[in-house]
């Protein structure tokens, strides 16, 4: 049952990492937030998006590499249980 369980856990996993790679991520979805949301200024002319966007993308980053460890834990717990 233990292994069982795991394996869900693991199934449920991929289903996340599969609905990240369907959902869009872009700076447009972002720029508007720049000055009207945290008082600053996007950069004008040079194509970047202002720091919303490079915000959001960092903690979208660091929460995607904590549920790679986490994936990687269960992975690890997985195969060892069908190792015993």
């Amino acid at each position: 049952m233990l292994l069982k369980g795991e394996m869900k856990v693991h199934d449920a996993i991929q289903k996340v990492f599969d609905a990240l790679g369907e959902c869009e991520f872009h700076g447009r979805d972002y720029y508007v937030q720049d000055k009207d949301c945290y008082g600053l200024q996007a950069s004008e002319g040079d194509g970047s998006y202002g720091n919303a966007y490079k915000r959001a993308l960092e903690e979208r980053q660091k929460h995607t590499q904590r549920l790679i460890d986490f994936k990687q834990y269960n992975l690890e717990h997985v195969m060892h249980l069908r190792s015993s």
